[in-house]
């Protein structure tokens, strides 16, 4: 019965979109050359998303706000296009207050839908 109850959680936690987006996270931070954080967030109104997942020295933003408008990320989501900022100092498009926050000197984001 132990081997089924261990089998039942996996399955569970497969299966858990949570549990499913920190482990891309995760990954992603592993497997992307000179990423040191990966945020994960979701747009719950129309004004900013909330940080949902996140790993590496971003961790503890998880529960953050970053607003939907003047910011890179929002940019990405309205445009369906993934955007990069190699300057977050001297690029416009960036929430500079949270990339200063972060300690973020440049940024990548790709809009990923469901």
């Amino acid at each position: 019965m132990i081997r089924r109850t261990g089998l039942e959680e996996a399955i569970r936690q497969a299966a858990n979109p949570m549990v499913l987006m920190q482990r891309v996270a995760d990954e992603a931070t592993a497997l992307v050359d000179g990423a040191e954080g990966i945020l994960v967030q979701f747009a719950h109104d129309n004004e900013a998303f909330t940080i949902e997942c996140a790993s590496g020295y971003v961790e503890n933003r998880i529960g953050d706000r970053v607003p939907i408008e003047g910011s890179l990320t929002g940019l990405a989501f309205k445009s369906g296009e993934t955007l990069r900022c190699d300057d977050v100092e001297s690029d416009p498009r960036v929430a500079l207050d949270l990339c200063r926050l972060w300690r973020r000197l440049d940024r990548l984001c790709p809009a990923l839908a469901r």
